[in-house]
């Protein structure tokens, strides 16, 4: 399978309404995806933020760039404070220990203060 065919049988075959094994994570973390396939995943995958565990953001951290990430993560971000707090709460340490750039500093403190 392509990228784009391969991630559109994850999409069908991992319901994220199903979702709660987190084995697309591991199958995901498993493959090179093309950009807009590795959005269109994260996209799905990340669909209702926050989630209970640091494991998706962990797992699409691995295979995506981090301004690629923090947009799809930016589209996303809860209205609820609560629920703001929680995925500040999984996403702080991840990107606290993402290598460092100033370009990717800034990056990370302008996603955390719109998470505030």
């Amino acid at each position: 399978m392509n990228s784009s065919e391969a991630a559109n049988w994850m999409i069908s075959n991992y319901r994220i309404e199903d979702f709660n094994s987190g084995d697309a994570y591991v199958v995901i973390q498993h493959r090179s995806w093309l950009k807009e396939d590795q959005v269109k995943l994260a996209d799905y995958f990340l669909g209702n933020i926050p989630h209970v565990t640091n494991r998706g953001y962990k797992a699409f951290l691995t295979f995506m760039s981090l301004p690629r990430f923090l947009r799809v993560i930016e589209k996303k971000i809860p209205k609820k404070r609560e629920d703001r707090e929680l995925l500040k709460y999984y996403l702080y340490p991840l990107l606290k220990n993402h290598p460092e750039s100033q370009k990717h500093q800034k990056l990370i403190k302008d996603i955390l203060s719109k998470i505030e």
